[in-house]
């Protein structure tokens, strides 16, 4: 029995998918980095703050930490009108600094309130 090419590519696109999607609702494939390699998701513990990550958004530092946004930038000479919502990584990169940078005033913000 032969087998017509067109089916067979759609198989081998199929099979494909089902392995990719498959393992990725079974949590065995992440590529996002947002979860721990036990399933928990990633969120800024307050009492570490090397749990902030480039792909977290001002907003959520800003959350996590009680600081306003505002303070935030004019800490790290970032334009005031900079959205909050950008992630950290972007807009850090922009403006030729790091997020190791924001982490690094996170802590001595820390130690100054004790």
């Amino acid at each position: 029995m032969r087998l017509n090419p067109y089916v067979y590519g759609i198989m081998a696109v199929v099979l494909f998918l089902g392995v990719v999607y498959g393992a990725k609702a079974a949590g065995v494939w992440n590529t996002s980095h947002r979860v721990t390699e036990s399933g928990e998701l990633i969120t800024i513990d307050v009492k570490d703050v090397d749990t902030v990550k480039g792909w977290m958004t001002f907003e959520d530092v800003s959350k996590a930490f009680g600081i306003p946004a505002g303070e935030i930038f004019a800490a790290m000479k970032l334009p005031p009108d900079t959205p909050p919502a950008k992630r950290l990584k972007d807009v850090m990169h922009a403006n030729k600094m790091e997020v190791d940078d924001l982490r690094d005033w996170l802590k001595k913000r820390a130690a100054g309130a004790k």
